[in-house]
């Protein structure tokens, strides 16, 4: 994952981060430009089972 905001190109702070990836399924707003950030899905979860 990248540590920073897609948006403001702003570092975001470890404690934040690691909430974060306890609860991937939450969004979370960029604290300082307040720009909404999601996790993306991995490879895992979007494969369809042929």
């Amino acid at each position: 994952m990248d540590k920073t905001c897609g948006g403001c190109n702003i570092r975001l702070q470890p404690q934040f981060v690691n909430e974060f990836l306890t609860e991937p399924d939450n969004y979370r707003n960029c604290p300082h430009c307040n720009r909404i950030l999601y996790m993306p899905l991995s490879e895992e979860e979007t494969a369809v089972d042929a």
